[in-house]
């Protein structure tokens, strides 16, 4: 009863904690009281007015311009009608860093959204549209925010986590100096950026700005299903990128489709992780060569715990590339690469570029190489250089360290193609410091169409503790490339490769799980066995005068699900299924069949068939007669012969009745 008391005197509370209250473009802040039937016509009197925790403002169809500052409460959410139809033109314009149109600062917050709505910087008069700072738990999805000056959105401050930002169309509000991102984060925890559309390519030369961008340590991010897309990065001589991450540690990107560079620009660690960064099942690239140097995904000073596989690297003249020259503290340990589509690596308009390169150092003085590359393993990619101006080098590995050599490489069941200077090699990168690598396996590779005569080359230096089986050097016999990199049946790249393991094995880069051995490249191959028609044959018939019992045997499916099986019949010889025919079942084995509708003492003919994906398969002709139907005796009559009081006949018998 105490529960019950307690329970009816905790609804009136629940209750009071999720009221919605409504602006309207023809409501009023002075007598407004943001009810349904008079509600207020700013979304900054109701930020102002609303602090219930569970509160809701929902923001009505139609248009509004707002010049002050938004402060949002914790726990209160915004909710517009419909993305579409809810707009707020949003022209506070106060430069700083969290500076923006709609603030959500500090507090304690469990659960709060921001949906439904556009946010429009009106032409860049807003400087930026939404700042959380320093608050957690916070989702914006379903909204449009597009044309503010240098953010969209920032999610900031230490301590952050669990915040959200998703299914939202992303536009035009990153810019110079500086490259500006539309999503700018820093200090996140578990934040999740998935499904959102985020393009930057509106502004003129020079101006364009980021996609997405954090300088400050985050960890246990996720990012997903996003399209971005930005300008070349130095198609106007100013830096840009699709993504740029600083001090990333537990960083998983996966789904993406991305034009523009993924740049990890700082300090990629393990922390509490298994990985650094899982960077897989990504596209990355663009719809045709570029003029212009184009960058895949870059990974600049420590790169530790880091995985990329299962992508697609396209239209690029770096698709990966290691950049490590800036810190004499920075190191690369433990990278794995595999599993990789990387084609058309190069320019449209000279031969520059690589397909994997690891820059260990850099003149002049003031750059330095990395302390150590250790435990560096590149498998089961397919690396195509593009065929008009191809890139010149395939694989370029590391070959300065400060603190000790580069160490314990390996490099396995690749196909690299048609770059100009080699396919694999290593050179001098900094002339303060001797090139030298320790520790090298090259095995089980297709080299085909590059330089040197498809041989690894070493300038200035030769590997120590060094081993390499020269690879297989022909064609490797794709479908067609570079549309179709899948292998052609006799294919020398078919079970030829080693088996390696890889620390997320999710197949080939399709996901079909690889032969033992594996083949080499990208895909396994795949037998593709041609189905053909099912094998049946026709049971003996047994018949009646109308009806008959027959039947077959599905001996064989023919590779192919056997969807229908029964018995074709008719007076005509190889009655097929257009005619009279049963269906008595689905796939293999012994069956039985009711022939009906038939005449007597009439000669048919019946084949048993079956039917899959590649047509239709019939048994022997089956002739046979149906039985003539058997007319009863004629009686003889009911004929009583009487001589005197004897019956002497009955029905035709001689009888006596006394």
């Amino acid at each position: 009863m105490k529960k019950l008391l307690f329970i009816l005197l905790f609804i009136p509370v629940l209750l009071q904690a999720q009221t919605t209250y409504y602006i309207d473009p023809g409501g009023n802040d002075g007598t407004g009281t943001g009810t349904i039937g008079n509600p207020w016509k700013s979304l900054y009197k109701a930020c102002s007015s609303v602090s219930g925790s569970g509160d809701i403002i929902h923001v009505n169809a139609g248009t509004y311009t707002e010049i002050n500052q938004c402060v949002l409460d914790p726990n209160v959410s915004i909710e517009g009608a419909s993305e579409v139809t809810s707009i707020i033109k949003m022209q506070y314009a106060n430069s700083g860093g969290y500076e923006a149109g709609i603030v959500l600062v500090g507090g304690s917050n469990t659960s709060q959204h921001i949906r439904n709505i556009t946010l429009d910087g009106d032409n860049l008069t807003g400087y930026q549209g939404i700042a959380v700072y320093q608050r957690s738990h916070v989702s914006i999805y379903s909204c449009i925010i597009k044309n503010f000056f240098l953010h969209g959105v920032l999610f900031g401050a230490v301590g952050s986590h669990d915040n959200m930002f998703y299914s939202n169309q992303l536009t035009n509000c990153g810019g110079q100096p500086n490259h500006t991102a539309n999503l700018k984060l820093s200090y996140q925890t578990n934040f999740s950026c998935h499904d959102n559309t985020i393009t930057q390519t509106a502004r003129g030369v020079n101006d364009n700005g980021n996609g997405v961008a954090s300088y400050e340590a985050c960890y246990g991010m996720k990012f997903y299903n996003n399209v971005i897309t930005v300008a070349p990065y130095l198609v106007d001589g100013i830096w840009k990128f699709a993504v740029e991450l600083f001090l990333q540690s537990g960083l998983e990107m996966y789904g993406n489709t991305i034009k523009g560079i993924v740049d990890l620009g700082k300090d990629v660690t393990y922390g509490t992780y298994p990985y650094g960064i899982y960077f897989h099942n990504n596209t990355v690239g663009w719809d045709a060569v570029q003029s212009v140097s184009t960058i895949g995904l870059e990974l600049e000073q420590t790169a530790e715990g880091v995985i990329i596989c299962n992508n697609t690297f396209k239209n690029l003249d770096c698709p990966i590339w290691f950049c490590q020259y800036h810190y004499s503290d920075d190191f690369v340990q433990d990278v794995w690469i595999y599993s990789n589509v990387i084609y058309n690596c190069g320019r449209s308009n000279a031969s520059s570029g690589w397909g994997i390169r690891f820059q260990s150092g850099s003149d002049p003085d003031d750059y330095y190489p990395p302390t150590i590359y250790d435990n560096i393993n590149i498998w089961n990619n397919t690396i195509v250089a593009y065929s008009s101006f191809p890139a010149i080098r395939g694989i370029e590995l590391p070959t300065h360290a400060t603190s000790a050599t580069v160490s314990d490489i390996d490099i396995k069941n690749n196909i690299i193609v048609g770059f100009t200077t080699a396919a694999i090699t290593g050179r001098s990168q900094d002339n303060d410091y001797s090139p030298a690598i320790n520790g090298l396996v090259i095995a089980d590779n297709i080299l085909y169409g590059n330089g040197n005569s498809n041989n690894a080359l070493w300038v200035g230096f030769t590997p120590s503790s060094y081993s390499n089986d020269g690879g297989i050097k022909s064609n490797p016999l794709f479908v067609s490339s570079p549309s179709n990199l899948h292998l052609s049946d006799g294919s020398p790249a078919i079970g030829a490769g080693t088996v390696v393991t890889v620390p997320y094995d999710i197949g080939d880069y399709e996901g079909t799980a690889w032969e033992t051995p594996p083949s080499i490249g990208a895909y396994e191959h795949v037998d593709i066995v041609a189905v053909v028609v099912p094998t049946v044959t026709t049971s003996a018939v047994t018949p009646g005068t109308t009806t008959a019992a027959g039947g077959g045997n599905v001996t064989a499916d023919g590779g192919g699900t056997v969807t229908e099986k029964g018995v074709a019949y008719g007076v005509g010889v190889n009655p097929t299924t257009a005619g009279s025919h049963t269906s008595d079942g689905t796939g293999t084995g012994v069956f039985t069949s009711s022939m009906i509708g038939l005449t007597a003492a009439t000669s048919y003919h019946v084949r048993a068939y079956a039917t899959n994906s590649a047509g239709t398969a019939y048994g022997s002709d089956v002739p046979f007669t149906t039985n003539a139907e058997v007319e009863p005796p004629t009686p003889l009559g009911n004929t009583i012969v009487f001589s005197g009081n004897k019956v002497v006949t009955l029905n035709g018998k001689i009888v006596v009745i006394e």
